[in-house]
């Protein structure tokens, strides 16, 4: 249902932080020249803006690595802020490229005295540098990184993981599609898993690599001929199919200007033929009216010389190419179990699992809410769950055959520190006999005993997570 202005003032009883304000102010051009507002639409697209938002710790570590391979240091304030004593010389040279001005400021400052990856955090200081995609520093550093190692991507990385399931390599291309006035459209980052001692080939979410560990090199040669001839066209396919999720986008856009744009356009146009008509008549009576019917008429040929433009315009806005997709970089990925599961052998591993996500759900369901598995998409929880007064709930699922720790992924463990309440840890014991259902929510609030076990792993001891407090009413 649409809520009309006043409505929506009447329901709004919080106070919006710079990020919400932000939300509103580029939502999308229907909303803007409507005098309704979708409500349930708008709250959906900002839950999948904190879904897929950019995770503060991964930001942080590319600027950490990239800045030591420049002898160069990100250091960690007492307030948990961090301080860049001295900017890069090859940073700064490329916020000098007459290319990278025309898009972002100079990086004119030598030293930034209080950095911060978390956008959250300046609405709690306003002293503090926000770093992240749109900042000169970010985008210079970004840059560097994409000429210095850019063909290095080529001659591959090791990985291991260490939930086992991966062991073989992962290809990745980029895609970009663009519109008739060649701008770009949008670019999309593609990967696909190719296992060992196996021909199929998965698309799989680039974001898997967060849940990655690094590992040492192989000397194992990867053949690029032979995977483009394998994954070639399932890259291409792929990419026709972005193509025409944009072009549908597109054409929404284009049918806004039509009904706001082109249709003002027609009836100005339409008002100023009959201004010229009348004029006209007062003419045939004996009137000077040369200069008004002068002025008339240059106005409607401007009208419709923009209406003119503005069709061509939408024309060249959906009229989208597929560009050839480039292949960017692979890795060889293998498995390397945790060790508190070494005694649980794979198949197994996945049918606890799925008895784990079964159960979640059938709990979620039980409680008259929406449920969707969005597992595969790496967002660093397996469902969501709307609600019946429309909340969303992001939860991860955990599942033991008896009862003993879980393990966390950096991906879940950052995920949970940004969605704070919103996010759910849903652990289920015995699984194998008789499923007992824990439920922690905001575990990064409220576990304190935590243990970085491996560079991407958390392991939550039991302790953490039994409690009569925690455990579901089944």
């Amino acid at each position: 249902n649409t809520r009309d202005h006043t409505q929506l003032l009447e329901e709004i009883d919080t106070t919006l932080d710079s990020e919400q304000l932000d939300f509103f102010k580029n939502f999308n051009e229907d909303t803007l020249v409507s005098p309704y507002i979708n409500l349930p639409q708008v709250n959906e697209l900002q839950q999948q803006a904190r879904e897929h938002g950019l995770i503060p710790e991964y930001t942080r570590e590319f600027f950490r690595k990239t800045f030591e391979t420049l002898n160069s240091t990100l250091r960690l304030r007492k307030d948990e802020f961090f301080r860049i004593d001295r900017i890069p010389i090859q940073i700064t040279r490329i916020s000098q490229d007459t290319q990278f001005k025309q898009m972002y400021p100079t990086l004119t400052r030598r030293s930034y005295p209080k950095v911060t990856f978390d956008k959250a955090h300046t609405a709690t200081d306003s002293t503090v540098e926000f770093v992240s995609f749109g900042h000169p520093l970010f985008e210079a550093t970004l840059r560097y990184v994409e000429k210095e190692y850019a063909e290095d991507l080529k001659t591959g990385s090791c990985f291991s993981d260490p939930d086992g399931r991966f062991n073989g390599i992962i290809v990745f291309y980029e895609g970009e599609i663009r519109d008739g006035t060649d701008t770009v459209a949008g670019k999309q980052l593609l990967a696909f898993y190719l296992p060992q001692d196996s021909e199929s080939v998965e698309e799989i979410n680039p974001a898997v690599i967060w849940d990655f560990q690094e590992a040492s090199p192989t000397s194992e040669l990867i053949q690029i001929q032979e995977l483009e001839e394998k994954v070639g066209g399932q890259v291409r396919l792929r990419l026709d199919e972005y193509k025409q999720e944009l072009t549908e986008e597109r054409k929404r856009q284009v049918d806004i200007k039509k009904r706001y744009g082109i249709t003002s356009l027609e009836r100005l146009i339409l008002n100023l033929d009959s201004e010229l008509l009348d004029l006209a008549i007062k003419s045939d009576n004996g009137e000077d009216v040369k200069r008004l019917v002068q002025n008339k008429t240059e106005q409607k040929d401007r009208y419709e010389d923009e209406k003119k433009k503005l069709e061509q315009s939408c024309q060249r806005e959906v009229t989208l190419v597929r560009k050839p997709p480039v292949f960017t970089g692979a890795i060889r990925v293998r498995s390397a179990i945790e060790d508190n599961e070494t005694e649980t052998p794979m198949p197994n591993r996945l049918e606890i699992e799925r008895i784990g996500m079964e159960h979640a759900t059938r709990h979620e369901e039980a409680q008259g809410c929406v449920v969707e598995d969005i597992s595969a998409d790496n967002l660093g929880f397996d469902l969501r769950s709307k609600t019946p007064d429309g909340k969303v709930r992001c939860i991860e699922v955990k599942a033991r055959a008896e009862r003993a720790p879980v393990v966390l992924t950096s991906n879940e463990w950052f995920r949970a520190k940004q969605l704070n309440d919103d996010y759910f840890l849903y652990v289920v014991l015995n699984a194998a006999t008789q499923p007992e259902l824990y439920i922690i929510r905001n575990p990064a609030n409220q576990i304190t005993d935590i243990t970085q076990v491996k560079e991407v792993r958390y392991q939550v001891p039991l302790s953490e997570i039994t409690g009569s407090d925690k455990l579901a009413q089944t």
